[in-house]
């Protein structure tokens, strides 16, 4: 009869172990969502600065000349980031258009396209 007990307490403190590993297991798993997510953000962020780099440079190739100009800051697009772009001209045919912003994370990012016209 006594081993009958001890028994009864034994598969509760299985069941309590269980808990806690499963407990583990989900934290870690949302911690790997989060940090997904993340990634996933900046990524959008830096598709956006490169297009929006990309159309000022066609831009200046309709315009058949470089342009110096600086915009911004400015949301292009549907997210909240807002870009800053300034374009520098090494010769008249040769832009260097570039864009900065602040990502998700707080950290300062910029893009540079150096081309020619």
């Amino acid at each position: 009869m006594q081993s009958r007990h001890f028994q009864s307490g034994l598969s509760l403190i299985e069941a309590l172990i269980a808990i806690v590993i499963l407990s583990v297991g989900l934290i870690g798993a949302t911690k790997l969502q989060l940090s997904i997510n993340m990634a996933t953000q900046v990524s959008r962020q830096r598709v956006e600065a490169m297009a929006y780099a990309r159309n000022k440079v066609e831009l200046l190739r309709d315009a058949g000349a470089c342009i110096a100009a600086t915009e911004g800051p400015t949301t292009p697009y549907q997210g909240s980031t807002a870009y800053n772009l300034a374009v520098t001209c090494t010769t008249t045919t040769q832009p260097v258009v570039t864009v900065t912003w602040i990502d998700s994370k707080g950290d300062s990012n910029n893009l540079v396209i150096q081309t020619t016209i």
